[in-house]
């Protein structure tokens, strides 16, 4: 009933919010704090925290899919990561609503967030790498992107990347831990190999193979040898002759950027005499190794990252990959059962097979016909599986276990006759003229499915 109201100014509508909503996540917090109705146990590494499977389930989809419905007793879940910290911050927003993330515990809360299928917390980690990309975490954080599917974050730390390029090669954290492949592939890139100056090269190599000098040692020559020496500024040669790591721990290095520097009339003065004396001392340069050589131990490291992509979030149970491609299973065969239904709703019917027609045994037809309104006897022949008839069996053929044609299934016109013509048996395919065929319908329940058996009772079979 609509309220009356003395001023015509419509449903004056006002909304109403329940504030209660942070009482309970308090609730919640609490009961789970003290272990209170807790039916979970999550253990991390070297620590279990208690919490409620419907909480986890309507949070995270991966926990709806492989938690038991019907489990009684408490049940154990193995969460595969060696960060328990990173894990009860998910564990808190699933109960609170809000998280708190710092550089410490984006990434490993950003694989939490994916693997467990959490949405809204994987693009609260989106948002906050987007917010503090600068030019040290570029490369990892449009590597996280990649792996984790956020074409938003790609585009952001690939523009950014592109935009200060020099100086993103130069401060990167992650560019040192770069294979061989991967750094000849990046600075090879022909969308930045104009881009790149000579002082950044040089700068570049000289701190990756700093990195590992017992690995790369070998490899500063090869890389050398791709830049633009001519370009290098004078500037940028004594600031690495005096401060790099590289130079100053091995001979062979600083013998080789001092030749190359002779060798293109820019060594400086103060450098001839050590120059001369590592000439005397080692005699050779490095020698100039193949790059095939370097190229498999990368190969190998990236696929070692791929597996560690692929990691199980649960022991013992499916990964998130399978979980998906689970439900999309369902889901397909969900739309081909919908697709293959017939308009409206209604159940196809099967046409009946012409291998299912039998042959009617004929039997006698009954010598006096009941009078309207006489009580006909039922009859149980048998008195075991409850089939009643209003004369006896003897003599008729009915059909048996292994007719499973479901009568229900045949079409409708196949029972009738046709108009203006003759009358026919539907299994022997006897005709008549008379009209109406001799016979009787007998109702069969067998558990819970009804069949309708017609005999023919024609002299003619």
């Amino acid at each position: 009933m609509l309220v009356a109201s003395s001023e015509n100014i419509g449903l004056c509508p006002m909304s109403f919010t329940d504030s209660s909503n942070q009482m309970i996540f308090e609730r919640l917090q609490y009961q789970r704090s003290t272990g209170r109705f807790c039916d979970v146990e999550l253990v991390v590494s070297t620590r279990s925290f208690a919490a409620h499977r419907n909480i986890l389930a309507a949070h995270s989809p991966y926990f709806d899919a492989i938690l038991k419905s019907c489990k009684v007793t408490k049940e154990q879940i193995t969460i595969v990561s060696k960060y328990p910290q990173v894990f009860e911050l998910c564990l808190n927003y699933m109960y609170s609503g809000s998280v708190v993330i710092d550089r410490a515990s984006v990434s490993e809360l950003l694989r939490f967030a994916n693997d467990l299928m959490m949405v809204k917390l994987k693009n609260y980690c989106a948002e906050y790498l987007d917010r503090y990309l600068d030019a040290a975490n570029c490369l990892s954080i449009r590597s996280l992107a990649q792996r984790y599917n956020l074409p938003g974050l790609i585009k952001s730390a690939t523009d950014y990347f592109d935009s200060n390029l020099n100086r993103c090669l130069l401060e990167s954290r992650d560019i040192i831990a770069y294979t061989y492949t991967q750094l000849t592939r990046l600075i090879g890139d022909p969308k930045y190999s104009d881009c790149i100056t000579a002082d950044t090269y040089l700068k570049l190599i000289v701190r990756w193979v700093g990195e590992e000098i017992g690995k790369r040692e070998e490899i500063f020559r090869l890389l050398l040898e791709s830049c633009e020496f001519r370009e290098v500024s004078a500037d940028t040669l004594e600031f690495l002759l005096d401060y790099s790591p590289l130079l100053s721990k091995s001979q062979k290095s600083r013998f080789l950027l001092l030749h190359t520097m002779e060798s293109n009339e820019m060594l400086m003065e103060k450098y001839s005499t050590q120059l001369t004396n590592l000439r005397q001392k080692l005699v050779d340069l490095p020698v100039l190794h193949d790059p095939s050589q370097f190229e498999d131990d990368v190969f190998d490291s990236s696929d070692s990252e791929l597996d560690e992509c692929e990691e199980f979030i649960a022991d013992g149970h499916p990964t998130p990959s399978q979980v998906i491609e689970y439900g999309n299973e369902l889901t397909n065969r969900m739309k081909m059962k919908i697709a293959f239904q017939p308009p409206g709703g209604e159940k196809k019917r099967l046409k009946r097979p012409k291998g299912m027609k039998k042959r009617l045994q004929p039997i006698q037809t009954p010598t006096a016909a009941a009078t309207e309104n006489e009580s006909i006897p039922w009859i149980d022949e048998d008195e075991i599986d409850g089939v009643y008839a209003t004369c006896s069996l003897e003599g008729c053929h009915t059909y048996g276990p292994v007719d499973n044609l479901d009568p229900d299934d045949c079409e409708d016109e196949e029972d009738q006759p046709d108009e203006d013509g003759p009358s026919m048996c539907l299994f022997c395919g006897l005709r008549t003229a008379n009209e109406e065929v001799n016979g009787f319908v007998l109702v069969l329940k067998r558990s819970v499915a009804i069949c309708t058996v017609l005999v023919c009772t024609s002299s003619q079979h």
